[in-house]
């Protein structure tokens, strides 16, 4: 066999080494991995040669692999050259014997950093060798290229669904009280008059709300409006929902629930804002209730705890009144 045909048979070994090694690091799509995987395939490669990565702060791993972090001002002249002009560099140390390469890892969009590669003089690295180190190390950046793409898409998708989870609870939960809003009770309680056979709706008001801003400020009536919804809050059960209804009124829904135990509920609530709250105040409730043999609306489950609530504030407040029983419902 001709040395023509040797070097073409070379050649086609050292290719389809690279295209076997090449489609193994795209196949990495985390950083750490890949550079890993990068060292495994230098050690293999070059088993007889010493080397070290130079690499920049976006590909810099934590694993334990031959790795120095890239200094930009490097007063290893021909490192510094490599990774500024993306260019295989060459160092030779008569005094050590050695001839040190230095082949730029670089991408499409930078260079990530310089393989320092020490070569004994006992060895002799053909054009081809180093032509195979340079693609190497090439393929090698592209594929840090896809991983990085791979995972800031994976970040963004991660900060995107924490900002959305973060919309629906503004949508859904009162900034203020942290009692849910008026959007998702409405939500519930339709649902609910839909597959529920009864359930009782309370709607509260804290008694001149307006006295309490005049005379302590509306920081003090904002901390009344967030006592009130705590002790909502520790008054209910898990699948009942509490929440701000507007201004200094509040609300309860309580699915399955007659309205002899909604009122007592209420009750209770009242009782406990009174010896709780801080300045003192207390609530005015008004109770409505519906079930299923008669025919009902949410519009007019509201309107009778509105008359209600109506009637507690009218007639000396700190009070529960529940719905008439001949209030109109359709």
């Amino acid at each position: 066999m001709g040395s023509l045909e040797k070097d073409l048979l070379s050649k086609v070994k050292l290719y389809k080494s690279l295209f076997l090694i090449s489609e193994k690091l795209h196949s990495f799509m985390n950083v750490e991995a890949l550079i890993g995987e990068l060292t495994t395939i230098l050690n293999e490669t070059f088993p007889n040669f010493s080397y070290y990565l130079h690499l920049s702060s976006a590909a810099c791993s934590k694993g334990d692999f031959p790795i120095i972090e890239l200094e930009y001002d490097s007063k290893n002249i021909a490192l510094a050259q490599s990774f500024a002009s993306g260019e295989v560099q060459f160092e030779h140390s008569s005094v050590n014997l050695h001839t040190t390469i230095y082949a730029p890892i670089k991408g499409n969009k930078e260079v990530y950093g310089v393989l320092q590669l020490v070569v004994p003089d006992t060895f002799a690295l053909m054009n081809i060798e180093i032509e195979f180190i340079s693609t190497l190390l090439e393929s090698a950046g592209n594929a840090l290229d896809n991983a990085k793409i791979y995972q800031e898409s994976q970040q963004l998708i991660s900060t995107l669904t924490m900002l959305n989870e973060a919309a629906k609870t503004l949508v859904i939960t009162d900034y203020l009280t942290k009692l849910h809003s008026r959007r998702l009770l409405d939500e519930k309680i339709h649902r609910s008059m839909k597959e529920d056979e009864q359930g009782s709706f309370i709607l509260i008001d804290i008694d001149n709300f307006k006295n309490i801003n005049d005379t302590y400020g509306h920081q003090i009536g904002d901390e009344v409006l967030v006592q009130v919804a705590n002790l909502i809050k520790t008054s209910i059960r898990e699948n009942d929902i509490g929440a701000r209804w507007g201004g200094e009124e509040l609300a309860i829904y309580l699915p399955k629930v007659s309205l002899e135990d909604g009122a007592a509920i209420a009750k209770r609530l009242a009782k406990k804002v009174a010896e709780k709250s801080k300045p003192r105040i207390t609530v005015s409730c008004g109770v409505s209730y519906w079930q299923k043999e008669i025919a009902d609306s949410y519009k007019y489950l509201f309107k009778r705890a509105d008359e209600a609530l109506y009637s507690a504030k009218s007639t000396g407040k700190n009070k529960v009144v529940t719905q008439k029983d001949d209030s109109k419902v359709s």
